[in-house]
């Protein structure tokens, strides 16, 4: 949870620092899909290092995917000039995600029914 409140504070912090100085997009454009993608190998390497509890952290996994989505959200709006690290990003989040679950098999199903009443 710490990693998911740091990576939205971070981005807040870097479009506020964007527009101080005069808005030029980076921060929607390099800035959040950077940060959404470190939240994610960080998530990823949290699950790596505590293979016996990794369940814990496959709703982290799936809140950082549905971020991963913003970039896209910003691109369709307009906001978001240079799409390709927000590709890359959603890509690549999508693929930990199918992993996750295609490795996880059993345990993913039983989370996913007790997270989520399925």
């Amino acid at each position: 949870s710490k990693i998911l409140l740091q990576t939205v504070a971070a981005q807040v912090l870097l479009v506020a620092l964007d527009h101080s100085r005069g808005y030029n997009g980076w921060s929607v454009n390099y800035g959040i899909p950077s940060t959404i993608l470190f939240a994610d190998l960080s998530v990823v390497f949290l699950i790596l290092v505590n293979r016996m509890n990794w369940q814990s952290y496959f709703m982290y996994q799936i809140a950082v995917t549905v971020f991963s989505f913003i970039p896209l959200i910003l691109w369709a709006t307009g906001l978001l000039t240079r799409p390709l690290l927000a590709l890359i990003t959603v890509t690549v989040t999508v693929i930990i995600l199918a992993v996750t679950i295609v490795l996880g098999d059993r345990s993913v199903k039983t989370e996913l029914k007790r997270r989520f009443h399925v």
